[in-house]
């Protein structure tokens, strides 16, 4: 065995990691899940307002995609890059806190758009405001716990993913049943608005009460990498970007595959009720609470699974366990996926989306900590 897969595997055995209790690393996964919960009901609200907001605007099926996801990913993909950098180097409960507080605000802005480009703007800004999460919650989790740990307790933050989804559908849905046939709701300071701008409100400002929640966290001591960019002795652009040409065939592979995961996970999944209201005729209140239901059930069991996976393949000496785990995953998930949309009645097509709904491949955990470009 060469030296450093004696390190690797030396460390995978440990239980924990020095300076950092088991109860502060598992309150920080409660309180990143929470975090994350709030970020996925704030992404998902719009997938029910489809119909309204397009009435309102006069918007297209291709405008309704680029807010729903080119818009929002750009903004969040290109925050993403400096944002990873700072993760290294700033408070990380400081910046979760800043983000949360631009996605949430930026979510309830988007319930007095005005316009098709006022709507884009502020859903790029809930982007931005994501952004922090994801760079944020890998460089935690990754000085929270040994490698034999990260995939279970990423697992069990990803759950947050599902049941934020589930529950942004569901919220929304009792939300807009219950304002059937209303044409304005009358808001306290704000004023009359209509049902679907009640709702970014309703779905967006709470996020503004779990703020002083992400201030709270414990910033253990950074490691590896991360500890040179705290230090001031982190790598140049040029050296990164080196990096990547040294390794790209890895890199161009790992993350061709994610980015067309992501398009089939979440780019499906928003336009799911809306799917279900024009093709089988379904209540979009009933589409969404009925979607929202199984994601939160069938996606939670599935991220679980992945994390016990991956981390029994790396137990068992499978240094690319991770991988594995995320291609077995996807591989499970590809028959579904194909039947849902071409399922011939309302009754078979929710036979397969479970299916598919429960083995979504696991976000890759943080093998070795701090945050690169």
């Amino acid at each position: 065995m060469q030296p450093e897969q004696s390190m690797t595997a030396a460390y995978a055995d440990a239980t924990d990691v020095p300076g950092v209790s088991r109860r502060a690393a598992w309150y920080g996964v409660a309180v990143l899940s929470l975090l994350q919960l709030f970020s996925f009901i704030d992404r998902q609200a719009l997938s029910l307002l489809i119909a309204p907001i397009k009435a309102e605007f006069g918007m297209s099926d291709v405008q309704v995609s680029l807010v729903i996801g080119l818009g929002f990913a750009l903004a969040y993909a290109v925050a993403g890059l400096p944002i990873g950098r700072l993760v290294d180097q700033w408070s990380r409960p400081a910046l979760l806190a800043i983000g949360l507080t631009l996605w949430s605000v930026s979510t309830a802005a988007c319930g007095f758009a005005r316009s098709f480009g006022q709507l884009a703007l502020f859903r790029s800004g809930v982007g931005i405001g994501e952004a922090t999460l994801t760079p944020t919650v890998i460089s935690f989790l990754g000085d929270y716990f040994p490698p034999s740990k990260r995939g279970i307790s990423f697992g069990v933050f990803a759950v947050s993913v599902y049941v934020g989804s589930g529950l942004s559908l569901v919220a929304g849905s009792a939300i807009i049943r219950a304002f059937q046939g209303v044409a304005f709701v009358s808001v306290p300071v704000v004023g009359d608005v209509k049902p679907w701008q009640l709702v970014f409100l309703l779905i967006g400002l709470p996020g503004l009460l779990v703020v002083p929640l992400a201030l709270t966290l414990f910033e253990p001591r950074r490691r590896g990498a991360a500890a040179r960019a705290a230090a001031g002795q982190d790598l140049s652009l040029r050296e990164v970007l080196a990096h990547y040409r040294r390794h790209w065939p890895a890199f161009l592979t790992q993350h061709a595959a994610s980015t067309m995961m992501a398009m089939l996970f979440y780019g499906v999944s928003a336009w799911v009720p809306e799917f279900l209201r024009r093709t089988y005729a379904m209540p979009i209140a009933t589409a969404g609470f009925s979607f929202g239901a199984v994601t939160v059930v069938a996606g939670s069991c599935g991220v679980l699974l992945g994390g016990l996976t991956s981390d029994a393949l790396l137990k068992r000496g499978h240094t690319d366990a991770r991988l594995r785990a995320t291609l077995f995953a996807a591989l499970g998930a590809l028959p579904f996926a194909i039947a849902f949309p071409l399922a011939p009645s309302r009754r078979s097509a929710w036979h397969w989306w479970p299916a598919w709904c429960s083995s979504p491949p696991p976000s890759r955990p943080p093998d070795r900590p701090g945050c690169r470009i």
